[in-house]
């Protein structure tokens, strides 16, 4: 009976050693994923950032050939892929000032204020059409 216990100790600790190598190995693959997230989020935002400088040159290259120099016909030509870039890098930097703003809000005590707060609700309405059955009744019954 003694050496029952002892036998399955030992199945129990060598269960165990197993569990935590699998462990550490499930722990550094981890670290490894998360810096290759960091890395391509880096890339994307190099990318995000030459595409618009490039939109930005094709925007100018276009306008020297055509002759426009009026300040306001640079948003009326802008191609989609531009607006595109453009709206992400605004959206980018919104979200980066938020990610601030939150972390600020975290260090320095709640303070309420109707200003900043909205509230944006969206209704949708869908109309759906019900079948009528219209029984009419039988001489037979």
């Amino acid at each position: 009976m003694l050496s029952q216990w002892k036998s399955a100790h030992d199945i129990a600790e060598a269960s165990i050693q197993q569990l935590e190598k699998e462990l550490a190995a499930t722990r550094a693959a981890q670290l490894s994923l998360d810096e290759q997230k960091q890395e391509n989020a880096m890339l994307k935002e190099t990318i995000d950032r030459l595409r618009f400088d490039l939109d930005d040159l094709r925007l100018t290259k276009t306008q020297q050939s055509q002759g426009s120099s009026r300040p306001g016909s640079m948003f009326n030509s802008l191609d989609p892929s531009m607006s595109r870039t453009l709206a992400n890098e605004i959206k980018r930097q919104f979200a980066e000032k938020e990610n601030e703003k939150e972390e600020e809000e975290t260090e320095e005590p709640e303070r309420e204020s109707e200003d900043d707060e909205f509230v944006e609700t969206i209704i949708k309405r869908r109309k759906v059409r019900l079948q009528t059955l219209i029984r009419y009744p039988c001489d037979s019954d």
